[in-house]
């Protein structure tokens, strides 16, 4: 931060100076780029328009403003300036590959996939495209074209951690658990600092009854990502119905539970009823009652759900906390999809940063539901 601090001093002399205006559409493009770094995100906006102003037939500055509308969730916006960057630009990999990307989070996956195929055919030794192209075929659950353009992008760079974390997801859903393992693993050890490898890691273990490191790789997600309401509900569920008497910890599934519940103001009944089994496990049988029937009476639970609460509440009131029977994998509270289509990084299955830029930009996308 200290770096691009230092340089706005420099791009703001090149602009009182009066340089021609090309030099001074550069500066205030650089001054731009140094408050998007700083995360001053509506005064890069003003810079970058700026830039756009002093020379509109240039596409930097309509594609450097697109990237901080996708920083700020301005998808609409973001889409209209890639879209004029890439007439002003045609041959610009780069454009294409943001622009399958948003297209892809729209649902329009045949220009998700036309602009994926421009950017393989602009840049074909580069991995982005290759990746685009993979997360469109994701979004279709064509497993076996994703995963084969996921390898030929980590061929060609494997450094990503986000396109491991891709592939992983699509070698799930073809059964090849191992493989996913592998790849999640990889993923964490080239971004260690992602939640979403762990996480994701955690849930591949579930499937396979392998209790004690999701119980790890949950832990670790929540310690990476303190806000995700989703995570520690999933944490919480695992540490208070395990059929494994080594995961499960009464108190630490109270304290996560609360923290997914105060994180969604309580407006979740799902994760209230995760409470009520985490403090059955505590032996805090009458606020176990309590919190269960305060689930059964929220808006919004289906009569699957109903079911389940209605005999959890039951178990409580004979004073018998509720465990999963064995081998059966826990099961999570995942929020219903969307439109037919939610990341795997949503409630117990979610991918990284699902809903915000294109794959191209950030390797984020949401992914459909398994």
């Amino acid at each position: 931060q200290g770096r691009f601090t230092n340089a706005l001093p420099e791009f703001q002399a090149v602009v009182a100076c009066g340089a021609f205006a090309g030099a001074v559409a550069e500066a205030w493009l650089g001054i731009g780029a140094a408050h998007a770094a700083l995360h001053q995100f509506n005064p890069a906006i003003q810079d970058f328009t700026t830039a756009i102003h002093l020379e509109p037939d240039e596409a930097a500055g309509y594609a450097d403003r697109a990237e901080v509308y996708l920083q700020t969730d301005k998808l609409d916006q973001a889409l209209e300036d890639f879209l004029h960057a890439a007439r002003l630009d045609p041959k610009q990999a780069r454009l294409h590959q943001c622009l399958s990307g948003l297209y892809g989070q729209q649902g329009d996956l045949k220009r998700a996939l036309a602009e994926a195929n421009t950017a393989i055919t602009l840049a074909p030794a580069e991995a982005a495209g290759y990746e685009a192209r993979g997360l469109v075929f994701l979004h279709q659950r064509v497993f076996d074209l994703a995963i084969d353009d996921f390898t030929v992008a980590l061929q060609k760079d494997p450094s990503r951690a986000s396109v491991f974390i891709d592939r992983a997801y699509a070698l799930e859903q073809q059964g090849l658990m191992k493989r996913a393992l592998a790849d999640y693993t990889q993923a964490a050890r080239l971004d260690p600092h992602n939640p979403d490898a762990f996480l994701l890691r955690a849930n591949t273990y579930l499937r396979r009854h392998e209790f004690a490191p999701a119980l790890a790789d949950f832990t670790q997600a929540v310690a990476l990502n303190r806000k995700d309401a989703e995570t520690w509900n999933s944490l919480a569920w695992l540490r208070a119905t395990c059929p494994l008497a080594s995961v499960r910890d009464g108190p630490e599934a109270v304290r996560a539970a609360t923290q997914a519940c105060d994180l969604t103001e309580w407006k979740k009944p799902g994760y209230v009823d995760t409470l009520a089994a985490a403090e059955a496990e505590a032996g805090d049988f009458p606020h176990a009652i309590q919190h269960e029937e305060h689930a059964l009476a929220m808006p919004g639970i289906t009569e699957a759900e109903r079911t389940e609460f209605h005999a959890r509440l039951a178990l409580y009131q004979r004073h018998q906390p509720y465990h999963a029977p064995a081998p059966q994998t826990p099961t999570l509270h995942q929020e219903p999809p969307t439109g037919g289509q939610t990341s795997p990084h949503e409630a117990a299955n979610r991918s990284p940063a699902a809903g915000q830029a294109s794959g191209a930009l950030s390797g984020h996308q949401p992914r459909p539901t398994p």
